[in-house]
């Protein structure tokens, strides 16, 4: 009973819809069913992969130069620790 609240609780806080993610999973074949804990966790993951990225990002850029652009966004994304994320 204690777990459902707390999924409730998680599900008031995720800033992606749960009910978009749930349809991402099901296009998908080869994914069977899954517990309805999966797509808030997904939501909670995608919420932290993206602060991580714009962090990164903010990080990188000059201290006279504080706009974000492709370029430099890139320039993250195809460091080391996002090459999992790039296809070969």
């Amino acid at each position: 009973m204690k777990e459902n609240r707390n999924i409730h609780h998680l599900k008031k806080k995720t800033r992606f819809p749960i009910s978009k993610i749930k349809k991402i999973i099901l296009q998908n074949e080869e994914i069977g069913k899954t517990a309805s804990t999966v797509p808030v966790v997904l939501s909670k993951a995608v919420e932290l992969f993206i602060k991580e990225v714009s962090t990164n990002v903010y990080k990188s850029l000059d201290e006279s130069d504080h706009k974000i652009t492709l370029e430099k966004l890139e320039a993250v994304l195809n460091s080391e620790r996002y090459s999992i994320l790039l296809k070969k």
